[in-house]
C-alpha cells in the first residue's frame, strides 16, 4: 500500500483531499472522547478545534477565527494542509464543514452507516451499492468510502467547482429517491444521512460537518476510513493513488449540475426558511437533553407518527 511518510508527501496527499472537499477551511472539526470525572463511560462527539489562548484585545489576523470557553479566549485552529497532516498519520480524527462562506460545496455525500451495528451487513452492502449504480447510471462519478466504524459507508460525489448547496441537495434528493433510500413524499429538510445536512447557514455556527477519509496508515489497512472498490467491497490498497485519480477524472463539472437538475425536471429548490438551525457543541457540554429530544420529536414526522 502507498502511503505518504515524509512531511511533504503528507501535507501534499493534505493538499489533494482538501481540493476535493472544499468547504470551510478557517476552522477544522476534530473528534473527541473523554471520560468526565463523574461519569464512567466516555463520551464523543464533534466540535471545532480549539486552539492557543489569546488576550482578549487580540487582533485577529485574516483567516483566523476564535472562540471563548468560561470567559476565556481561544484561537481555532484552521483546516489546513498541517492538520489533515495529523488526521493523515492518525495522530488526530477531522472533518470538514462542507458549506463555505457563500453556502457552496464541493461534494455532496450519502451516509450509509449502520450506527447501532443491528443491520445485516450485506443488506448495508446492497443498498450502498445501487446508490452507487444509480448514480453510475446517470454519468455521475461516485465513490465508496467504508466509515470509521467499518459498520458502513459514505458515497462521495465531487464537483470540479462550487455549486450552491440548495442545487446539490436537490440532486441529492433525487438519487436517494431513485434509489429507493428514501419515499418521494418524505421530509428532506430533516434528513440526516446526506451531505450537506442543510441548504443555507443560519449565522450560529459552521453547519453540519462530516469526517473525512483516510484517518492513519493503521486504520487504512484495517479498512475504516478507507476507499472501497464497488466491484468487490473490498479497500483500494493504494488509497492516495486513488485520491489523485478522482482529481484527474473522477469529479463532476459543476455546470453538469443545472444539466441534471433540468433532465430531471426539477426547478423547486428549498428555501432558507426550510433552514433547520445549528448550534456547535462544546466538547464537555451535556449530550442529549429533554429540549433537544422535544426539537427532534417537533421536526420528525416519522417519530410524530
Amino acid at each position: 500500500m502507498s502511503w505518504p511518510r515524509t512531511p511533504d508527501e503528507l501535507r501534499d496527499l493534505a493538499g489533494h483531499l482538501l481540493e476535493l472537499v472544499g468547504g470551510r477551511r478557517e476552522v477544522a472539526p476534530r473528534h473527541y472522547c473523554f471520560t468526565p470525572r463523574d461519569k464512567d463511560e466516555p463520551i464523543s462527539g464533534w466540535s471545532p478545534w480549539r486552539g492557543r489562548a489569546i488576550q482578549k484585545d487580540y487582533e485577529l489576523k485574516e483567516g483566523e477565527l476564535d472562540t471563548f470557553k468560561e470567559d476565556r479566549r481561544f484561537l481555532l485552529k484552521p483546516l489546513n494542509t498541517d492538520t489533515v497532516s495529523l488526521h493523515l498519520r492518525g495522530k488526530e480524527r477531522l472533518g470538514v464543514y462542507p458549506i463555505d462562506r457563500n453556502e457552496q460545496v464541493k461534494f455532496l455525500a450519502a451516509d450509509f452507516d449502520d450506527h447501532d451495528g443491528t443491520l445485516n451487513p450485506k443488506a448495508v452492502w446492497n443498498e450502498v451499492k445501487n446508490f452507487w449504480e444509480i448514480c453510475e447510471g446517470q454519468e455521475l462519478s461516485a465513490h465508496i468510502e467504508r466509515s470509521k466504524s467499518g459498520k458502513g459507508y459514505h458515497v462521495w460525489i465531487f464537483f470540479d467547482a462550487p455549486v450552491p448547496a440548495a442545487k446539490a441537495r436537490a440532486m441529492g434528493r433525487y438519487l436517494m429517491a431513485e434509489s429507493g433510500a428514501i419515499s418521494e413524499d418524505e421530509d428532506f429538510s430533516t434528513f440526516d444521512r446526506f451531505f450537506p445536512s442543510q441548504s443555507y447557514l443560519t449565522g450560529k455556527g459552521f453547519g453540519n460537518l462530516i469526517g473525512l477519509p483516510m484517518c492513519g496508515e493503521q486504520n487504512y489497512e484495517q479498512g475504516l476510513n478507507a476507499w472501497v472498490d464497488p466491484a468487490t467491497g473490498e479497500t483500494i490498497p493504494d488509497g492516495t493513488g486513488y485520491v489523485l485519480d478522482i482529481l484527474e477524472r473522477g469529479r463532476v463539472p459543476a455546470t453538469e449540475v443545472d444539466v441534471a437538475l433540468e433532465d430531471w425536471g426539477i426547478s423547486e429548490l428549498e428555501s432558507r426558511s426550510d433552514v433547520v438551525e445549528h448550534r456547535e457543541r462544546s466538547s464537555d457540554e451535556q449530550l442529549g437533553t429533554e429540549k433537544e429530544l422535544d426539537e427532534v420529536v417537533n421536526r420528525c414526522k416519522f417519530m410524530q407518527w
